[in-house]
């Protein structure tokens, strides 16, 4: 293992830090560059003086099928900061304090799964049917299009189910794990998330909750761990070009004024940031010069704090409204959190709604579905955007998804769009980036 070559790791997102992790625990030496001056690449976390706390540039949940994910934060010691104290239920929220619990899952395998979904009272009983013989059909892969072009309102359509049905329970779940609405995005890779956790039972349906920023979550316990285990980070250090030989291997990289050679290279980085680092040759490769036809979607974060408890739930979901999700953050009070962070996946981009009107719209939606938020007053208000937050996984997208093995020798990818056969998630950035460090291993093993 020590006459391992040194690899060099292009990003520290959760795939990049998969990866590094995935290599230090086989012994092999890591320098990561990151461009910012804190890891965490989409997923991370900014100071906010006025409020005296780190807040995230978007919540997200982790549910026990996240095993990738999950083993990351128990080698890096920080698995405490999630909490399940919500089991497999995810709270409704409707107008004027109503919730009601749809549960993910049940004791156990497909038919328990099923039959829990005939408990759940925020639809109609013929279309808990519907949704019933549908998710049996995923699981099944019958009226499945093999070729990929199948939206999921087109799948849906074939049960009956039209478009803000059933309770918004296929909205909730195309948007949370797609960042798209149905009748945009592909059905392949939901099918993947749902066999795994929805339909799994069990421990797979459990819905975790961070209770900690992302800094204490997983991002200084990543660090003081690859540091601890001799990975070089260069935080602030960003990589202006790979190099490869006229051969077309790879060669090094390039970063300012230095040039680090290296035969061992794992990109973790977004798929325009890749090109742009490429050379004119490789980028216009066939296997490269398709990254280009991915389109991206944005989420909008809207941070609030009240100056009285408000949420009486730790998360959940507002249907057929602008405002999908609500976390709570910080510490629960006597009667709940007074501190709220909203979440609105494909969300209307810069030049379609101003960030003042979407503050106003999400306000509009807790005080419709809290009716204490009426009473007591906003402290704090705060829009964060990313443009760019995750591809968006069309119908045929699928093809566009490498492995993490490319034409250029030594070169590997790894990121949430990678051909995980996931969703563009954190679960996807983690079993890619280990998946990228296993093939560069796999590349350099000794021949026989």
């Amino acid at each position: 293992m020590m006459n391992r070559q040194p690899v060099v790791i292009i990003g520290g997102g959760w795939a990049g830090l998969s990866a590094a992790t995935r290599l230090v625990e086989n012994g092999c030496p890591v320098t990561l560059f990151e461009r910012s001056n804190s890891p965490g690449g989409r997923a991370s976390s900014f100071y906010e003086n006025e409020l005296g706390e780190w807040l995230d540039n978007g919540p997200h949940i982790v549910i026990g099928a996240y095993t990738a994910a999950r083993r990351l934060l128990q080698v890096w010691g920080s698995a405490a900061g999630i909490s399940y104290a919500e089991g497999n239920a995810i709270p409704w929220l409707y107008p004027n304090g109503k919730i009601i619990r749809l549960k993910l899952g049940g004791s156990g395998g497909k038919f328990s799964a099923l039959t829990s979904l005939l408990s759940f009272g925020g639809m109609p009983v013929s279309d808990r049917l519907k949704t019933i013989r549908a998710l049996d059909a995923l699981v099944r892969w019958a009226d499945v299009d093999l070729t990929g072009e199948t939206t999921v309102a087109d799948f849906l359509a074939r049960y009956d189910i039209k478009p803000g049905g059933c309770g918004g329970l296929w909205d909730a779940l195309t948007t949370a794990v797609m960042n798209g609405p149905p009748y945009l995005v592909g059905l392949h890779p939901i099918i993947k998330a749902i066999k795994e956790g929805l339909l799994v039972g069990g421990d797979s349906g459990r819905i975790g909750i961070p209770t900690r920023p992302f800094k204490s979550l997983y991002i200084d316990p990543a660090v003081e761990y690859l540091t601890g285990q001799g990975v070089e980070m260069r935080l602030d250090s960003s990589i202006d070009a790979i190099q490869t030989s006229r051969q077309g291997a790879l060669s090094g990289v390039i970063s300012g004024d230095s040039v680090f050679r290296a035969k061992q290279v794992i990109s973790a980085v977004p798929p325009l940031e890749l090109l742009r680092l490429l050379p004119e040759p490789v980028k216009g490769q066939p296997f490269f010069s398709r990254f280009t036809e991915f389109e991206y979607a944005p989420i909008v974060a809207v941070h609030l704090s009240f100056d009285a408890p408000v949420l009486p739930v730790r998360f959940g979901y507002i249907p057929d409204s602008f405002t999908q999700w609500i976390f709570a953050r910080g510490i629960r009070e006597s009667e709940g959190w007074s501190q709220l962070s909203a979440a609105i996946s494909y969300a209307p981009r810069k030049n379609e709604t101003s960030s003042t009107i979407i503050g106003a719209q999400v306000l509009d939606d807790v005080r419709r579905v809290l009716p204490s938020a009426r009473r007591v007053e906003v402290k704090y208000l705060k829009v964060v955007r990313t443009v760019r937050a995750t591809v968006l996984l069309k119908p045929g997208s699928e093809s566009l998804r490498p492995p993490p093995e490319t034409p250029v020798n030594g070169l590997y990818l790894a990121g949430d769009w990678c051909g995980t056969g996931l969703p563009a998630t954190i679960e996807s950035a983690a079993r890619s980036g280990d998946a990228a460090a296993r093939a560069a291993m796999k590349g350099d093993a000794p021949e026989e």
